[in-house]
């Protein structure tokens, strides 16, 4: 199938099992975890769509990996949609990401600072003056 398919699903994601697990560097499953690898478990558990891997030596480098080279394979929304993409920056670099959730006000991450994935707001003080883009991952 040659046509490309925008990822606009709605699931009810029971969130709670993909909470509080332990970041681990490069992880994609329930044993741990980083930033994108949250996103990859996701995907993978709940919509089936395996997003390709990215080995770094740093998560920043990862995610701006993953933005720079993969920007064709995703759109750029105006607004949050559940199951998009939110990628937030420091110093004009995309610095980490999380998965917007059915209720938008919310995202789903994992990060070095808090050592597990959490649920936070989008409109929290922190974040929302970090946000970058909200994006949509394209399917085959």
């Amino acid at each position: 199938m040659g046509l490309l398919v925008w990822l606009k699903v709605e699931l009810n994601l029971q969130i709670e099992k993909y909470l509080n697990i332990p970041y681990l560097p490069d992880g994609c499953d329930f044993d741990g975890t980083d930033c994108y690898g949250i996103i990859r478990l996701i995907y993978r558990n709940e919509l089936s769509c395996s997003l390709p891997p990215f080995a770094s030596s740093t998560e920043d480098s990862l995610i701006n990996q993953l933005v720079e080279q993969n920007i064709c394979l995703t759109e750029t929304l105006q607004n949050p949609e559940p199951y998009c993409i939110v990628t937030f920056r420091e110093n004009n670099l995309v610095s980490h990401m999380g998965m917007v959730l059915n209720d938008t006000r919310y995202f789903i991450h994992n990060s070095a600072k808090r050592q597990r994935s959490t649920r936070e707001r989008l409109d929290h003080p922190y974040w929302s003056q970090h946000i970058g883009n909200f994006l949509r991952w394209k399917m085959h």
